[in-house]
């Protein structure tokens, strides 16, 4: 039997979407595009308080002792300064980045990885995921000081090298995004994200919320990370 814990649920605002003009689609098709949408309504977590059975707390807590306890026997093995861990830390960086976007379609080969890393690859796939890979060089660098203005940051590091979204970069969005089939319209998407105008008191609450250390440690970036992905939607444009 699964065990579960209850999070704030999302909300909900019911909205009309008029498709865009991308000069290639006709007024009709635009027309029949265009109709009534949801979007989600981020919930605030800031003061939420888990409800916990002892059950649940010991699987989080078995979890966090292992970790540390990995943590402790690579310090000793390796120790802090290592010059082995020091190579390896920068591959599995750059292996975690292309495998992150893989999920976004995204297949870039080691050449034309190590090309974008010196801006000569021609491969805007390749520039992609080595922006990936700046932006989580950010995020270590920018770990101590998890505010809005390191969160900007990392989203600088991400989009500055994204040719077409330099001047998104480092700026909550001004547009709607939503995951569905039209780029034109969010009518009929799977999930519509919060109106920009939401995003800032958004971020704000779960700032505040990471900030909090009476929540168990994993549970607490579990719930961060969907609060972030799907009640946020802080990051570009689609």
């Amino acid at each position: 039997m699964a065990l579960m814990v209850k999070v704030p649920a999302l909300g909900y605002v019911d909205e009309y979407g008029v498709a865009d003009s991308d000069g290639m689609t006709s007024r009709s098709a635009r027309a029949a595009a265009s109709g009534p949408y949801r979007s989600t309504v981020p919930p605030t977590v800031v003061s939420w308080v888990p409800n916990i059975t002892a059950a649940l707390s010991a699987n989080p807590e078995e979890a966090t002792a292992a970790l540390s306890r990995f943590d402790g026997y690579a310090a000793k093995v390796l120790g802090t300064t290592s010059p082995t861990l020091g190579p390896m830390s920068s591959i599995l960086l750059r292996t975690e980045s292309a495998s992150s976007s893989q999920i976004e379609d995204l297949t870039v080969g080691p050449r034309q990885l190590a090309l974008a890393e010196i801006e000569q690859s021609t491969s805007t796939d390749a520039r992609t995921v080595v922006a990936n890979a700046r932006a989580m060089e950010a995020a270590l660098a920018l770990a101590d000081r998890l505010d809005t203005d390191a969160i900007l940051e990392m989203h600088r590091a991400l989009l500055s090298g994204q040719h077409g979204w330099e001047d998104h970069a480092g700026r909550w969005r001004d547009q709607l995004v939503w995951i569905g089939t039209s780029a034109n319209c969010p009518r009929g998407a799977s999930h519509v994200a919060p109106q920009a105008p939401l995003v800032p008191a958004a971020m704000e609450d779960l700032v505040e919320f990471v900030r909090r250390d009476d929540v168990p440690v994993l549970l607490q970036a579990a719930v961060a990370h969907v609060q972030f992905e799907t009640a946020c939607g802080s990051t570009r444009a689609s």
